[in-house]
Order: structure tokens, then sequence, then C-alpha cells
């Protein structure tokens, strides 16, 4: 996982934004939005891992030309946005060996005379 965090601050504009970039194998997850806050996130898949990096370049190449400025180093491992997969809390069974079941008893069966 290679991840990537830009800030944007601006006073007169009022402007203090931050953007993350992260591949994960075939994976691109953008997120944004103001400092200080959880911000947007937005998944993309693509068909190898190559070409989610090359997207990646190019959006910091993009971010960069606007004026952002890289606060994390490059190839930081941190979890960014929200997880790929949450997987349920399974609850512990708690197994017990079944007890014998009674013999059944033998029913009788009575006998019709079905003659027509």
């Amino acid at each position: 996982m290679n991840a990537r965090r830009f800030e944007f601050v601006d006073p007169a504009a009022n402007s203090d934004k931050f953007w993350e970039v992260t591949t994960i194998e075939c994976l691109l997850r953008v997120r944004w939005g103001r400092r200080n806050t959880n911000g947007q996130t937005k998944d993309k898949q693509f068909a190898t891992p190559d070409a989610a990096e090359r997207e990646a370049r190019s959006l910091i190449k993009e971010k960069t030309g606007k004026g952002y400025t890289e606060t994390s180093p490059i190839g930081a491992q941190a979890p960014v946005g929200k997880p790929l997969l949450v997987l349920p809390k399974v609850p512990t069974l708690k197994t017990s060996t079944p007890k014998s079941t009674p013999a059944t008893e033998p029913v009788e069966i009575a006998e019709r005379d079905i003659s027509l």
C-alpha cells in the first residue's frame, strides 16, 4: 500500500484542504476535504497495479500544480479513509456434547381387514 497526503492552505481564500491518494494492488483510493474532517472517499478499480500507480502519479502532478504540498513521506504505510473490507463480528458459539436421546418405545400397529 502506498499512501500520500497533500494539503492546501490559503487563509486569504479561506481554503484549508487536504487530499490523499492510496494505491493497494489494482485499487486507487482518493480522499479529500477540509483539514480536521473525515472528508469524502472515492475508490476506483484498475486492470493492473501499474495502471493504478500511473493514475496516482497523474493526479499528484495535477494537485501539486494547483499548489498542494505533500505532508507525508513518499511510500508512507498508513491506513487512509474507510477500510476496504469490514468483517462482521461473529459471536462465539458454545458447543456441548449432545445428551443421549432416549430409545423410542416400540409401537404396535393394529392389523385391519381390508377386504373389498
